[in-house]
C-alpha cells in the first residue's frame, strides 16, 4: 500500500505514474465532482446583470477551469453561461453574473468538465407593472409598462379577468358573475 498526499486539482488525471526501481505503472486520479450546497442572490431582473453567489466544495482555486451554466428544465435545456466568475473562497465560493432571462432556472457547475452533483434552482424576478393604457370599448391595442417583461412572446400570457359578465364571453357557465378574455397578438418591444 502506497499512500500520498495528492497536490491541489480538479478533473481527471490520466498521466499518473508509480514506478519502483526502473518498473512503471501509469494509472489515472479522478479528483471529486464539485457539488453546490446553497445559493445566494438578492432580486434578479428579467434583464440580466445580477450576481449570484455558489457555495460548496470541490470548486478548485484557478477560475479557468470553472464554468458555470443556466439551464432551463424541460424541453428549453440550453445552456446560457453565467459570466465573469469570480473565487470568493478557493474551492468552496464563488460568484457569476447572470444573464438576462426569465423563470425558474438551474445552476450547472462544471470544473475540469466534471459536472456538479446537484442542480439548485432559483428564479428570476416576477413582472412588475407600472402603467396601462386604455382601449376604446370596441377594442384595440393597449400598452403594458413596467418591469422583468423579458420573455419570448411564446411564453408571455396575458389575461383579462372581467368581475362583471363580458359581451366578449360566448359561454354563459360563469353565472353572469364574471369571464375571463385572453389576449392575443401580443408584441414585445
Amino acid at each position: 500500500v502506497i499512500t500520498c498526499l495528492a497536490p491541489p486539482g480538479s478533473g481527471i488525471v490520466t498521466n499518473a505514474i508509480v514506478t519502483v526501481d526502473s518498473l512503471s505503472s501509469y494509472f489515472q486520479i479522478a479528483y471529486m465532482q464539485p457539488n453546490i450546497t446553497s445559493l445566494s442572490y438578492g432580486g434578479i431582473p428579467t434583464s440580466g446583470g445580477s450576481s449570484i453567489t455558489i457555495f460548496g466544495n470541490n470548486f478548485n482555486r484557478d477560475p479557468s477551469v470553472i464554468m458555470v451554466t443556466i439551464q432551463s428544465g424541460g424541453a428549453e435545456w440550453r445552456p446560457t453561461p453565467c459570466l465573469n466568475i469570480q473565487i470568493v473562497s478557493a474551492h468552496n465560493i464563488i460568484t457569476c453574473t447572470l444573464p438576462q432571462g426569465y423563470g425558474i432556472k438551474y445552476i450547472q457547475l462544471y470544473v475540469s468538465n466534471q459536472s456538479s452533483l446537484t442542480l439548485p434552482s432559483f428564479s428570476y424576478d416576477r413582472p412588475i407593472i407600472s402603467s396601462i393604457s386604455s382601449s376604446p370599448t370596441m377594442g384595440g391595442i393597449i400598452t403594458i409598462q413596467g418591469q422583468n417583461l423579458y420573455g419570448p412572446p411564446t411564453i408571455l400570457r396575458l389575461r383579462l379577468d372581467f368581475p362583471f359578465p363580458s359581451p366578449l364571453s360566448s359561454s354563459n357557465s360563469n353565472n353572469g358573475t364574471s369571464s375571463t378574455r385572453s389576449l392575443h397578438n401580443i408584441y414585445i418591444t
